[in-house]
């Protein structure tokens, strides 16, 4: 019976032992689990960290973008001309140069962007024959939409010159100057001299300046600018 007794005993005591190993097991496993929790957490933020500045590149990116794709500045005007101020040649003074009779009819237009007061016109002009009844008209229009519609409004200056110089400059001074706006400056002529050869009242053209336009009865031409200053001050 004694035996019986230490044998139920022994089981019993091994049954104790056996739950309080388990329970340990349980516990030790325990704060591994929360270690690994915890670095999934600290992995998750670091995931967050790099979405943030990824995101952050990207907006940095997007302001880079917009600076980019700002509108022109504000000194250039409908015309897509850049306001000009100073002494500024209409022209390029490299490679041909080319004269333009006026005395049949021609005109010669000069469309450019005045960034202040435009105060006169320096034009390289010719004569040829020397005759008294040689002139020039320049003729200035407020710029309004093109050439045509430009030039079939009210000019704001008239001027018409003689004397000048065959072959030489000539300064043509506005009686009051001109405000900064776009304007279509026209040069036309007349000669009493002969009017069968190429010679009498004309101006000069050389290349084209990227400050202005230039045209010749109304059409743009290629290349060409008018031998002339514009003086803006």
């Amino acid at each position: 019976m004694k035996n019986l007794t230490l044998r139920v005993l022994c089981l019993i005591v091994a049954a104790i032992l056996s739950l309080a190993l388990v329970a340990c097991n349980n516990g030790t496993n325990t704060p591994a689990n929360t270690t690994d929790t915890e670095a999934d957490t600290k992995d998750t933020e670091a995931d967050t960290k790099d979405t943030e500045a990824d995101t952050k590149d990207t907006e940095a990116d997007t302001k880079d973008t917009e600076a980019d794709t700002e509108e022109p500045p504000a000194n250039v005007g409908a015309t897509g001309l850049e306001a000009i101020k100073g002494t500024v040649p209409t022209y390029l003074s490299m490679g041909k140069q080319e004269h333009k009779n006026l005395k049949l009819g021609n005109k010669y237009g000069v469309v450019a962007n005045i960034g202040g007061s435009f105060k006169s016109i320096n034009l390289y002009t010719a004569t040829y024959d020397h005759d008294n009844g040689d002139q020039i008209t320049v003729t200035v229009f407020a710029w309004n939409t093109d050439y045509e519609t430009t030039a079939a409004g009210e000019a704001v200056a008239t001027l018409t010159i003689t004397g000048y110089p065959n072959g030489g400059w000539y300064m043509i001074t506005f009686e009051q100057p001109l405000p900064a706006g776009e304007y279509l400056v026209e040069f036309t002529g007349t000669s009493d001299g002969d009017t069968e050869h190429d010679y009498g009242t004309a101006i000069w053209c050389m290349n084209s300046s990227p400050y202005f336009y230039t045209y010749e009865n109304g059409v743009e031409m290629d290349d060409a600018g008018v031998w002339a200053q514009f003086i803006v001050e």
